[in-house]
């Protein structure tokens, strides 16, 4: 599992998402810096967003994986979650959970926990002590 961290881009990223809706097959591109976290559900994908949407693409997770991790600050913790790193706002490594920021109207201003695998327990660490 990859950390990539470096802020040297100059534009943020974008990340095109396909969902349907009652218009039809929508095609999104999502600002990166506005994702908080992407969760696996079954077949399909949810992509909790800062403004409190959430949007769920009928593509798996395996789908957008590569392409999202190899965008700056996004993590792969488990097999269910890649995460923004920069909405970390801690994590307990002998649970195994990570805490994201409180604040957002996706989780209802509490703190949101996320079990980490052991796999991706270094990469979290990594993450946090580069930020």
């Amino acid at each position: 599992m990859k950390t990539n961290l470096s802020k040297s881009q100059s534009k943020p990223s974008r990340v095109q998402v396909r969902y349907r809706n009652h218009e039809g097959d929508i095609t999104k591109y999502l600002v990166t810096d506005e994702i908080i976290f992407i969760e696996a559900n079954g077949s399909s994908t949810k992509f909790h967003l800062k403004d409190g949407s959430l949007i769920i693409s009928g593509k798996h997770l395996g789908y957008y994986e590569e392409s999202i991790t190899k965008l700056i600050g996004f993590i792969k913790v488990g097999r269910s979650y890649i995460v923004n790193a920069f909405e970390i706002d801690s994590f307990n490594n002998s649970d195994g959970y990570l805490v994201l920021k409180p604040g957002s109207q996706i989780l209802n201003h509490k703190p949101h926990k996320i079990r980490v695998s052991r796999d991706a327990k270094p990469n979290i660490l990594k993450a946090i002590s580069l930020l």
